[in-house]
């Protein structure tokens, strides 16, 4: 399974034609913040991956980006 990386901040902003910063102040106004939608898409996969059992806590960890299981199981305590 070739290992995805999410856009950085940066990224998403510059797809829209403005500045991170301005991205920030938007999603602000809004109540939220790219780090919070970046959680909610990674609980979503992980949802998605994890409900037919047939990838293991492993792999779900590095698809997601994290460094291990213990990464993920901590990741998902907060969610």
């Amino acid at each position: 399974m070739a290992k995805p990386d999410f856009p950085t901040a940066e990224e998403v902003a510059a797809q829209f034609a403005m500045t991170s910063r301005t991205m920030q102040r938007k999603l602000a106004s809004e109540g939220t913040s790219y780090r919070e939608i970046l959680m909610l898409i990674k609980k979503e996969i992980h949802t998605y991956m994890t409900l037919g059992k047939k990838y293991k806590k492993q792999d779900v960890a590095y698809f997601l980006g994290y460094s291990g299981t213990s990464a993920l199981l901590h990741a998902v305590e907060g969610w």
